[in-house]
């Protein structure tokens, strides 16, 4: 009996050892790949940046474009030139 126990209780040390080494195998490439994700968000959260850095730009833009025409500014306005003293006193 007492060499029965001894037998089982090998046989228990060495499943939970083959148990460990398969998980932390399995945990190794899951950090692999959690790795490989967190890169490729870091890529899509760069190319978001982008993206809302061109929006603004498209953005001012068109407010410009339209504050322009409210005010009524054309494409080819005359300078206002400081020469004249009516300017200078105002």
């Amino acid at each position: 009996m007492y060499k029965f126990i001894k037998i089982l209780f090998a046989f228990l040390i060495f499943t939970l050892i083959a148990v460990n080494i398969v998980l932390f195998v399995k945990g190794m490439s899951l950090s692999s790949g959690i790795s490989d994700l967190e890169n490729k968000i870091s890529m899509v959260n760069k190319e978001n940046s982008q993206f809302e850095q061109k929006i603004y730009k498209i953005q001012s833009h068109t407010r410009i474009a339209s504050l322009a025409s409210e005010l009524s500014f054309g494409r080819y306005n005359d300078p206002i030139f400081v020469k004249d003293v009516k300017y200078a006193l105002k």
